[in-house]
């Protein structure tokens, strides 16, 4: 596995999870793109920003600002479920496989650079609430990686599993993975610098660990292009206060194997959509990750708190109390596993439109900033679905300066 050294950036020392190292020169003449938010979006934007820009040949410099470093937000501690369905598990997404597709490309992306699986491709089974849950559209979409099975086939790929009698039927997605977020945003920020190494001289890239309270704070520091990828920290920005953002607080909890034979079940097995609601995602490394509880209406300052909480947090001791006694109805295997660590993250989320719950994803014009405003936030519990495929598009729409090829439908409106 690649191991890279730390670094102090402008006078903060930046150990973002050991993969912070020194930027090229800044090219000549190059254009200057700041990107606010170190999460999937935000090292997605800089990676595509970084490889277009390459290929085009245009000298650009980018500038990677977050307050706690790569993953220090909700995306780090994300539970990392991929599949193209809504939690229901019967309706398919919008864009939901031409967005997980884009995330395989930028996870082997992110596996070449780190020289290490990111990823559990061992499916996921969604279980229907109700007769005839799952319209034929759901496995159309999901093309011939989606199996229809009973309860009782399900167990074959899940052993031990129990679902109630009443279930009519469960949706295998042969193409579901759980995402270790952590190591893919690390090999992601990694294969920026190779990028970077690649282009010589051409492109140059650096993590700067710094919280913004202005927009107009990098246009004055010569941004030219301002991405806000901040996620529910992006309304704190005063010239972001309009958009139609709320947010949701939540935990998850991480659990260990007591003894080797449970080894088996975190290691080789599908993600469980729960009949009720939540999953459990077996991450590939040993643990299993059960989520997510869901606070409405936290604070936007909350989201600086994220990561893994003591276990003797009130919070997070009810959280446990809430998400465990289903998972372990449904998979009393997980009797054999104890309670690792519990995270907590605050996610940003879009309004619903017909289509479902669309990030936000264009420009924002403000007639006196000198500097471009593009906003890609409001990704709520699709990060790792629409991340990688919005990030493209948007960086194609900063380069050319021009938003006309972004989706309409995910349009974040103009300041009031």
């Amino acid at each position: 596995m690649r191991q890279l050294r730390g670094l102090r950036v402008q006078g903060v020392s930046t150990k973002s999870r050991l993969l912070v190292t020194a930027s090229a020169p800044r090219p000549p003449e190059a254009r200057h793109v700041d990107v606010l938010g170190a999460g999937f979006a935000g090292v997605a934007v800089t990676y595509f920003l970084l490889s277009q820009a390459a290929t085009r040949g245009t000298a650009l410099s980018v500038r990677l600002l977050d307050a706690k470093g790569i993953g220090g937000g909700a995306s780090g501690v994300a539970a990392g479920l991929l599949n193209p369905f809504s939690a229901r598990g019967d309706v398919p997404l919008w864009r939901g496989v031409e967005g997980c597709a884009a995330t395989e490309r930028l996870l082997e992306v992110a596996e070449k650079a780190l020289g290490s699986p990111v990823s559990c491709t061992a499916g996921s089974l969604h279980p229907h609430k109700k007769k005839h849950a799952a319209a034929p559209s759901s496995s159309a979409a999901a093309g011939s990686s989606c199996e229809k099975l009973s309860a009782q086939e399900a167990a074959k790929h899940l052993p031990g599993l129990l679902l109630p009698l009443t279930t009519p039927g469960v949706d295998f997605y042969a193409r579901g993975r759980v995402v270790n977020a952590q190591a893919y945003l690390d090999g992601l920020w990694a294969a920026c610098q190779d990028v970077e190494r690649d282009a010589q001289g051409r492109v140059s890239v650096e993590l700067v660990q710094h919280r913004v309270s202005s927009l107009q704070q990098l246009a004055d520091g010569g941004a030219e292009d301002v991405v806000v990828c901040a996620g529910a920290a992006a309304t704190l920005l005063p010239e972001l206060a309009h958009l139609p953002l709320t947010t949701s607080g939540g935990h998850i909890v991480v659990l260990a194997p007591q003894s080797p034979d449970a080894q088996h079940l975190a290691s080789h097995a599908p993600a469980l959509m729960l009949p009720s609601s939540g999953y459990v995602a077996p991450t590939g490394d040993g643990t299993i990750v059960i989520g997510a509880t869901k606070v409405y209406g936290v604070h936007p300052n909350d989201s600086f708190g994220a990561g893994t909480v003591p276990l003797s947090d009130a919070g997070a001791a009810a959280a446990a109390d809430a998400l465990l006694p289903p998972a372990r109805t449904c998979l009393p295997p997980l009797a054999d596993y104890t309670v690792r660590a519990i995270k907590w993250g605050v996610r940003a989320l879009p309004p619903r439109t017909q289509l479902g719950a669309l990030p936000l994803v264009g420009q924002v014009t403000e007639s006196e900033r000198a500097a471009r405003t593009w906003v890609f936030a409001g990704l709520g519990a699709r990060g790792l679905v629409y991340h990688a495929l919005l990030a493209e598009e948007l960086a194609h729409a900063v380069l050319t300066r021009d938003a006309v090829g972004l989706p309409q439908e995910c349009s974040p409106g103009k300041p009031g």
